[in-house]
Formats: C-alpha cells, sequence, structure tokens
C-alpha cells in the first residue's frame, strides 16, 4: 500500500480522535455480541461514535435504525451521516434503491411521491439536472 492509505501515517487531529474512539468502543464493548454493541454506541454522547454507529448500521441492513438518524434532533451530524451512510448503501449493488424505496414506504410510513422524492435526492442530480434547475 502507498504511504498516503496507510492510516497509521495520518497523524492529523481528526484521525488521531477517530483512532482514540475507536479504541474506547473496543475496551467498552470487547466480548459483547454485535447487536449489544450497536446498542452501546446508541445513546452516545461521543460525536466521534456516532458515525461509526451508522456505519454499522448501513453494513448490517439496518435501515429502520437509519431512520432515526435522520430524524434526531439532538445531534445533527447524526443526518448528514446518515444521508453518506445511505447513499452508499444503495450503491452497494443493483436492486438496493428497489429496497430502500420499498422500506420507506413501508416502516417509515412515507408516500409514493415522498419515497421517490428521498431516493431523487440520496442519487443526487446530474448536470442536466443542475442547468434545469438554474434555469427555475
Amino acid at each position: 500500500m502507498p504511504a498516503w492509505a496507510d492510516a497509521a501515517n495520518d497523524g492529523s487531529p481528526r484521525a488521531q480522535e477517530v483512532r482514540a474512539a475507536l479504541k474506547r468502543l473496543r475496551e467498552r464493548t470487547a466480548g459483547l455480541p454485535v447487536d449489544q454493541v450497536l446498542a452501546t454506541t446508541l445513546n452516545s454522547g461521543d460525536a466521534t461514535e456516532r458515525p461509526l454507529r451508522r456505519g454499522s448500521r448501513g453494513a448490517l441492513d439496518d435501515l429502520p435504525k437509519l431512520a432515526d438518524a435522520l430524524t434526531d434532533p439532538k445531534h445533527p451530524d447524526a443526518r448528514d451521516n446518515a444521508v453518506q451512510v445511505l447513499r452508499h448503501w444503495i450503491g452497494r449493488g443493483p436492486g438496493q434503491d428497489q429496497t430502500l424505496y420499498a422500506v420507506l414506504q413501508t416502516e417509515w410510513k412515507l408516500t409514493k411521491a415522498q419515497a421517490s422524492t428521498v431516493l431523487q435526492l440520496l442519487h443526487g442530480f446530474d448536470q442536466a439536472d443542475l442547468s434545469r434547475l438554474r434555469h427555475l
């Protein structure tokens, strides 16, 4: 691996903060099952741990818990991170966006139009879309 790809070489304050949070999390949750580890971080006041929790929820296909992050009034950073996790989640492979579309309607109780809007926002806009928006 090139030196720039080795996380151990990253001495930035943010990298040190994340490594310290991972160490604290490992120490607090050693030997616990995954569900308990996620539950432990669910109410964490540590802003560095919250993205780890949401990333784990996406990796485990736990979309209902990601919805909690999208509507969390206490942690504004949660919404931005949950959006990133959902974007990565729908990009994992074919059919992911259809699965999310169904979850948006069944679990999150959105209408078809609302679910379509959420997916459009998660997919983003191409240059043609942006050009049309500028002319509105």
